[in-house]
């Protein structure tokens, strides 16, 4: 017997294997997964970003924010704590208690020293978090855009411009 003659032979089964992990690579990867195997949807953890006044806020200036996410004593709730960052230090600047709907919204109403009745609208899609603060409840006064940077986050060290929910709106 020659070497031709057991060529194949001998690849036969080595492309049989082949197209056998192939497909079952493919199948791998067309086949959803369980959702339990998914990780939940959540918005713990820091986000880092860009909060932009809107054309119609006054006294409002644009700034570079993180925004702190733990999850609160009650279920569907989170302690999201906002800070200012400036020159890469970040400056507590206001806290929350919002809660997370299921549509993957964190959302929080409360009043400013003025009683002005404000509405914080945070999205969540994987690590990318949108929204908006709107006052008296349709003038959009920010626009928020962040990335999740990690997946926990520790609260934030109380500072002298950290407040309740019942204090300013963050970014004043």
């Amino acid at each position: 017997m020659t070497f031709r003659t057991r060529l194949p032979a001998l690849v036969a089964p080595a492309l049989f294997a082949i197209a056998a992990l192939a497909c079952a690579a493919a199948t791998a990867r067309t086949v959803p997964s369980s959702p339990d195997a998914a990780p939940p949807l959540t918005p713990e953890g820091i986000w880092i970003g860009r909060s932009t006044c809107t054309e119609q806020a006054l006294l409002c200036d644009d700034q570079d924010v993180a925004i702190h996410v733990t999850p609160a004593a009650k279920p569907g709730t989170y302690d999201v704590e906002f800070a200012v960052i400036d020159r890469g230090v970040e400056t507590p600047d206001n806290r929350l208690t919002m809660t997370f709907n299921d549509s993957h919204v964190l959302t929080a109403h409360f009043s400013d020293e003025h009683r002005w009745k404000s509405i914080y609208l945070l999205a969540v899609e994987a690590d990318v978090m949108t929204g908006v603060l709107m006052v008296n409840g349709h003038k959009i006064e920010r626009s928020l855009k962040l990335r999740r940077t990690a997946m926990t986050a520790t609260p934030l060290p109380a500072g002298d411009g950290a407040s309740s929910a019942a204090g300013a709106e963050p970014g004043h």
